[in-house]
């Protein structure tokens, strides 16, 4: 017999024997190396040649063929957005059998742990493949859902020779030399999406306080989420004034800050691909570090504690520096105040000079002076900062402006 074709061979019960026995009046000799008349459960119940009442099963299962696709498509670890869920298919012969094949599934999860094998699948002639679709299914949390399906000899899988009920009669069990072994695929399902915030420890503003000052080109936000962090993990995608910027749940750095106002953007997205339908939005505003032209009269020193590491300082009365300007409502200068400082003028394109005086008791290098608020009229132009009044032994010590 060929190897490809296995096939057990189930004798009647004893007393069909001895019945069928009274019919025959001699011995029966099976013909020399007879083939079996069945090659498949089609013709199950069909006595094989020289062999009384015998009867044919085939012991070569079908296979699920490939892996099980899932739609909607996964997403890492096996999340997706979806309460509806379809699992498609695919199955086959490895012998020559003849018979219908079909399918039986399993979708096992954490109230459904020990689920029967039930008969599925639906055949979409188009694809060429068998689809199964479950509905309605609760948010995984942390377990998956486990599908599992495995082809079957349908022709065959209710009829059982070895039983004891007779020749050909259908059993209430799967002979699992009829079944193939299973396919298995595991999803985790969340729907719900995530609720993204966003928020700097210690940056309070007291004179704008929904558009606050950073006081360094280094802000560390904190990026929190709610809602299905506790079932898929949540990611971010941030931008910055419009430029994408890496970050990540919990703190994360913004670097090297460019001056004027920063709109800092954070979209939460779990690992089923449920978006936060409302961005976290931070903004605030980055001062200019005042940089000092060549014969300014103005002189550079580079020093910890002050803006960009640096200020500019001088003692010739009418030294001037400027920065860009435009739009500008809230005014403020960045400058050290303490003994020995003297006094400057402040101004906006061609509008009033503000006087601002930088001496005090004691020495403190980092000064807000507010010189305009943001209720003021707009105006542009360049902002020109003026050492104005210096008594003697005194300097003009200035750091940065903002001017929005």
């Amino acid at each position: 017999m060929p190897t490809t074709r296995l096939r057990r061979l189930a004798v009647l019960p004893a007393t069909a024997l001895v019945l069928a026995g009274l019919a025959v009046l001699g011995p029966v000799a099976a013909p020399a190396a007879a083939e079996p008349v069945c090659l498949s459960e089609a013709v199950t119940g069909q006595a094989l040649p020289g062999i009384l009442g015998a009867t044919c099963d085939d012991e070569v299962p079908p296979v699920v063929d490939g892996e099980v696709v899932v739609t909607p498509a996964p997403r890492a670890q096996g999340w997706v957005g979806s309460k509806q869920l379809t699992f498609s298919f695919t199955g086959r012969f490895t012998d020559a059998d003849a018979d219908a094949l079909g399918f039986q599934c399993q979708l096992s999860s954490r109230t459904t742990a020990d689920q029967p094998w039930t008969a599925c699948g639906t055949y979409d002639a188009a694809a060429e493949v068998w689809r199964q679709s479950y509905n309605g299914l609760e948010e995984s949390e942390a377990l998956p859902y486990t599908f599992r399906v495995r082809a079957v000899d349908t022709g065959d899988a209710a009829r059982d020779p070895r039983s004891t009920c007779g020749l050909g009669c259908s059993t209430a069990r799967t002979d699992l030399d009829d079944v193939s072994a299973p396919a298995t695929v595991q999803v985790r399902v969340d729907t719900v999406a995530p609720a993204g915030s966003v928020r700097v420890n210690g940056l309070v503003d007291e004179e704008n306080p929904t558009w606050p000052m950073v006081t360094s080109r280094t802000l560390q936000v904190v990026l929190g989420a709610g809602g299905s962090q506790d079932r898929s993990p949540v990611g971010f995608s941030c931008t910055l004034t419009g430029r994408a910027v890496p970050c990540a749940l919990g703190p994360t750095d913004l670097r090297d800050l460019p001056p004027g106002d920063q709109r800092f953007e954070a979209v939460a997205r779990d690992a089923a691909g449920n978006v936060d339908p409302t961005p976290s939005v931070l903004t605030f505003s980055v001062p200019r570090d005042l940089a000092a032209p060549k014969r300014s009269g103005w002189k550079q020193v580079r020093q910890g504690g002050y803006f960009d590491g640096d200020f500019l300082q001088t003692t010739r009365h009418g030294a001037t520096v400027s920065a860009p300007g435009r739009n500008v409502r809230e005014l403020r200068l960045v400058a050290p105040r303490g003994p020995g400082l003297g006094k400057v003028s402040v101004r906006v394109g061609q509008g009033r000079w503000y006087t601002v005086d930088l001496g005090g008791p004691s020495y403190e290098r980092f000064h807000v002076y507010q010189v305009r608020d943001q209720f003021e009229p707009l105006v542009s132009g360049r902002v020109q900062v003026r050492a104005a009044e210096l008594g003697r032994a005194e300097t003009v010590r200035v750091d940065a402006v903002l001017a929005h």
